[in-house]
């Protein structure tokens, strides 16, 4: 064995490199599921949407959003956007929208903390089907307090456990969307650019693995 150690002192150089690319060829295997993944969920599913807050939203949207929301979380809804009046072309009165301004590090944590809330808005008044939220139960005229928006929440929570957390992401990316679309942004052109991106990262990481072989290869050559 020390025969062995003392003929691959004069490659030393050679060893540490092909340790470094073993570590780079380990790292893109284990890399490589969550990047195929991303590629199907936010690529394909989602449209390339990663986020469940709209870019833009109208006024009536902006309200409709917060109706299952708890104080505290529309706190953090409105934190996240600046108001701009805009100039309605056909009739010249100016229309309020709501731009978004958090960062994707607020937004990672808030794709969590209001889903469920956002997607009940979406189902309720937009489909009614698969949460079974009836708008025209909610009282009509009246802010919903705390308890009752529990209350409400606590009836449907079955439903949001059976509907797994891809699909209702998916709910919450189509909440996203519908609103990005009411408020005149065309999502279709944003639609190849995080597939691109995932891609590019995920041929770098196959490009990564055969950079791996080479030295590991040329070395056996040396020795042998």
């Amino acid at each position: 064995m020390s025969k062995v150690f003392k003929n691959l002192i004069p490659y030393w150089r050679w060893i540490i490199l092909i340790f470094v690319f073993l570590i780079a060829q380990a790292y893109c295997d284990l890399a490589l599921p969550a990047y195929t993944s991303d590629i199907i969920d936010v690529g394909i599913q989602d449209h390339g949407i990663e986020h469940i807050l709209p870019k833009e939203i109208t006024s009536e949207d902006y309200q409709m959003a917060q109706t299952f929301m708890l104080s505290d979380e529309k706190e953090k809804f409105t934190e996240c956007y600046d108001t701009t009046d805009i100039e309605n072309i056909s009739d010249g009165d100016s229309v309020t929208k709501y731009k978004l301004t958090a960062d994707s590090d607020t937004l990672d944590e808030l794709d969590e903390e209001l889903l469920v809330p956002l997607v009940m808005a979406y189902q309720a008044f937009q489909s009614g089907e698969q949460m079974d939220v009836d708008a025209s139960a909610i009282p009509q005229g009246a802010a919903l307090d705390d308890n009752m928006i529990k209350q409400i929440r606590s009836k449907v929570q079955d439903k949001i456990d059976a509907v797994g957390s891809s699909t209702l992401k998916s709910m919450g990316v189509a909440f996203a969307t519908k609103c990005d679309e009411n408020a005149g942004i065309d999502e279709d052109g944003a639609f190849c650019n995080p597939c691109h991106v995932i891609g590019a990262v995920c041929l770098n990481c196959l490009v990564g693995e055969c950079r791996g072989f080479v030295p590991i290869g040329f070395l056996g050559i040396i020795v042998h």
